[in-house]
């Protein structure tokens, strides 16, 4: 465009060259060509840095957005509330949270987007508004109408731009995550034009739906209807699966349970079945472990050689026995605890004279003392001797008949168990992608000394992945 204009210049130079001199009206001219042209250009620009912006501004909520369903997923509320960019990374502890990079923090810009002073919106704005519900925690994010241009409306706001929406909402979706952990939905408030208002001077006009256009909002959660399901052992499922017809497969204990309204059926190919009511099946292998009770009722009678198996008459003999040898183990034992109670109170009595001894013995050392005090050449030895006698004798009296054991907490189990409930490993982790990151913090666990009886501490080494490792065959 500039290269035209010189020419253009350079052609008017040459055919008033041998005039000698341009008119005022061709200059004027060739200067409102290139202010047009400088004007598209700039226009052109000014569009292309508003589209970056809003590419940003989309990789933002996206980054903001598998944070929160990351941190939903690992480390959920246990009831409803408002969380904010705390709840999703711990800059100032090395062991802290990192659900969100520390690359981005409270300050991070999502740029076209203010809030409700007018000010540029950041992720200190946004709030996650959480749900707990039966089926597993869910939360919404509203990351703000996208604004931009001029007030036409005089609310003090830029007018909304669903344009430049449009623009991060492709962008963000483009990195939504690819596993049930950093999966989320990004949606806008409203994408349906239908019933709405156009016209600002309608009385029917309503400013908030029409904003609502160039609003996004996430979905993250147990709740969020993602496009897949990964079952191949790579996932850990932390809720249960429901499905359309009202069934639900849940976890119970360390066990797994169907509820619902319907029946449970499995075919195969000799048509074996288990329904709710029955049981079925070509052949069934069953022990007394897997059943409280069995009624058999077949048309025929019971058959083979495996029946036999319920005549338990051989194991009530040896239970009998059994009980009569326990029911004699039992006696010997009330007679051991008869004597022993008889020999505890014989202890409780010496333990009374010991007292009375320990108590006379304190009155002659008393006595001792107010004699040896009317001697001019006290020997400082004893008096020393005696004062440490009597010390220890009084360090018995304040001891109690039985002193109270010092319980060593927490034990190793117990704080395995607790880092292991927050995602820490307590062996060392092998992975085989070069990309994983491997954070480790230390926790102090007690043992009793054997020589002592007293408690120690000892420290025990924890590992976890920090984030989501990116390659596939990554063992835990």
């Amino acid at each position: 465009m500039f290269a035209t204009l010189r020419r253009t210049l350079k052609s008017h130079s040459q055919a008033h060259a041998e005039r000698g001199v341009i008119t005022m009206a061709e200059t004027l001219i060739v200067l409102g060509v290139a202010a047009f042209a400088v004007m598209i250009w700039a226009t052109t620009k000014l569009s292309q840095l508003d589209a970056e912006a809003a590419q940003l501004a989309g990789r933002n909520i996206a980054a903001y957005s598998r944070a929160a369903a990351e941190w939903l997923t690992e480390n959920p509320p246990a009831a409803d509330g408002s969380f904010t960019i705390t709840s999703l990374q711990d800059c100032a502890d090395p062991a802290g949270a990192r659900f969100l990079p520390c690359s981005f923090s409270a300050d991070t810009l999502i740029p076209h987007v203010f809030n409700a002073t007018g000010d540029p919106a950041t992720f200190d704005d946004l709030i996650i508004v959480v749900d707990v519900l039966p089926a597993g925690a869910n939360a919404t994010i509203d990351f703000g109408v996208f604004r931009g241009g001029e007030d036409e409306n005089g609310d003090g706001l830029a007018d909304s731009r669903p344009d430049l929406a449009a623009i991060a909402f492709r962008e963000a979706s483009e990195e939504t995550g690819a596993g049930v952990m950093n999966f989320f939905r990004l949606q806008f408030a409203r994408d349906d034009l239908t019933g709405l208002v156009t016209d600002p001077d309608d009385p029917a006009f309503d400013l908030v739906e029409w904003d609502s256009l160039s609003r996004l909002e996430a979905q993250v959660g147990a709740q969020v209807d993602a496009p897949f399901l990964l079952v191949d052992g790579g996932n850990e499922m932390n809720a249960g699966l429901t499905f359309n017809n009202g069934m639900q497969l849940n976890m119970d204990a360390d066990g797994l349970s169907f509820q619902g309204p319907g029946a449970v059926d499995v075919e195969t190919l000799v048509a074996a079945e288990v329904q709710a009511d029955q049981l079925s099946a070509e052949n069934s292998d069953l022990t007394s472990s897997d059943i409280d009770t069995l009624t058999v009722n077949p048309a025929d009678g019971v058959r083979g050689a495996g029946f036999d198996r319920l005549d338990q008459s051989a194991d009530i003999t040896r239970i009998d026995a059994e009980i009569a040898d326990h029911d004699t183990r039992i006696t010997a034992n009330l007679n051991s605890i008869t004597a022993n109670t008889a020999a505890i109170a014989v202890n409780i009595s010496d333990i009374a004279t010991n007292r009375n001894n320990i108590t006379a013995n304190r009155n002659s050392i008393a006595a001792n003392r107010a004699r040896l005090s009317t001697v001019e050449a006290l020997n400082s030895a004893q008096s020393t001797r005696l004062n440490r006698h009597e010390s220890r004798i009084g360090a018995l009296e304040r001891r109690p008949i039985n002193p109270p054991v010092t319980t060593c907490s927490p034990t190793h189990n117990q704080l395995v168990a607790t880092m292991g409930a927050l995602g820490w490993n307590h062996g060392a982790i092998s992975f085989n992608c070069e990309d994983c990151r491997v954070t480790r913090t230390t926790r102090v666990y007690q043992t009793r000394n054997t020589a002592t009886l007293r408690c120690k501490n000892n420290v025990h080494v924890f590992e976890k992945f920090i984030g989501s490792c990116p390659e596939p065959n990554c063992n835990k």
